[in-house]
Parts: C-alpha cells; sequence; structure tokens
C-alpha cells in the first residue's frame, strides 16, 4: 500500500522521497541489531529490544486528524477525537515531514495492515527514521 489522500496513491518516489539508504521491510532481528548499533536501545537477556522513551510515551488522542473530503464526510464520527483537516493543510503537513525524512542518513519503511478481516483491513505504511520505532510499528 502507499500513502492515501482521498482516492489517490502515492509512492516514496511519488512522494519525491531522495533518501539512498532506505531499509523496507525489515525483520524484526534486524531492526533489532541495528537499533542496538544505532544505540536506540539495547537487548534484555531474553533478546527483546529495551529502549527509553522519555516522557512522552502515549499519544494525544485530541490530536488525531482525518482529511476532509467527500470520501469521507459522512462516515466519520466527527467529535472531540476525529478532527478535519482540509485536504490543503495535509498537503502542507506531508510536504513538512518528507522534507524532514529527506534529511536524515537512513529511512525504515514497513508496509502492513490493520484488522484481519479483508472485508474491515486498512492497509498503510509507515516511514520513520528509526529502526525501534519501525520495530515499534511492525508490533502494533
Amino acid at each position: 500500500m502507499k500513502f492515501a489522500h482521498g482516492t489517490k496513491l502515492f509512492s516514496l518516489a511519488e512522494l519525491n522521497f531522495n533518501g539512498e539508504n532506505i531499509h523496507y521491510q525489515l525483520p524484526a532481528e534486524d531492526l533489532a541489531q541495528i537499533a542496538v548499533s544505532n544505540r536506540e536501545g539495547v537487548l534484555n537477556d531474553t533478546g527483546a529490544l529495551v529502549i527509553q522513551t522519555g516522557k512522552f510515551t502515549g499519544r494525544s488522542p485530541k490530536d488525531k486528524f482525518v482529511v476532509f473530503d467527500n470520501t469521507v464526510k459522512d462516515r466519520i464520527d466527527w467529535n472531540e477525537f476525529n478532527n478535519p483537516i482540509d485536504p490543503k493543510h495535509f498537503d502542507y503537513i506531508l510536504k513538512q515531514a518528507v522534507d524532514y525524512l529527506n534529511n536524515q542518513d537512513e529511512l525504515f519503511v514497513r508496509d502492513a495492515y490493520a484488522c484481519a478481516d479483508p472485508k474491515y483491513k486498512i492497509t498503510f505504511r509507515v516511514v520513520n527514521q528509526t529502526a525501534s520505532m519501525n520495530l515499534f510499528a511492525a508490533n502494533m
């Protein structure tokens, strides 16, 4: 799956990712070893990766935004947790994120899905700059 905006799908090339060191769909063992090599965490006695997340360990439920367009306007429960965002604002934020990621030494990409039932299954792509966070995305 690619990034989705309405019905348009974006590949990494279409988003102008220009990194030369892009790791795609690495297995958990490789991500853990890279994370240790990059000093993102350590392995415990069972071989699990342990990282320090700092004081901000959870998500802010009121900071969830959904692009408001004709595709979703009548399908989303617009409440204090599902905030509409204009497509122009999404495009601006996406450009900022891509610009930031393009300045990183390496990127980690993971294609994943939520929900095993094909009727409700949602596919998505995670792009981030650390092996430990890509491993986290793989586990979630």
